[in-house]
């Protein structure tokens, strides 16, 4: 019996426009989780044929009060995009 399936994805730049700095790491930590959550809810065979490559999306939202919702929606939305095209 095999292990559970695993998924290594690497994120070359994170670029934060309009974000303070004091709150970039809680954007960051937010992001990462919310990708990390989709990823493991999409099924890996579907992802297993998935080559990578580049991928930019650009997100225009609006600096909420809380930054971990900024970095939940940037990480849900490219989470999307990734389990979309593995698809």
């Amino acid at each position: 019996m095999s292990g559970p399936a695993r998924i290594r994805l690497e994120i070359d730049r994170l670029v934060l426009h309009g974000v303070d700095r004091a709150d970039a790491a809680g954007v960051q930590r937010a992001f990462a989780r919310a990708i990390e959550t989709r990823l493991a809810a999409a099924d890996p065979a579907a992802l297993a044929g998935w080559t990578g490559g580049d991928l930019k999306l650009t997100l225009p939202v609006t600096m909420p009060g809380d930054p971990a919702a900024l970095g939940r929606a940037a990480g849900g939305a490219i989470g999307r995009a990734i389990v979309g095209r593995a698809g």
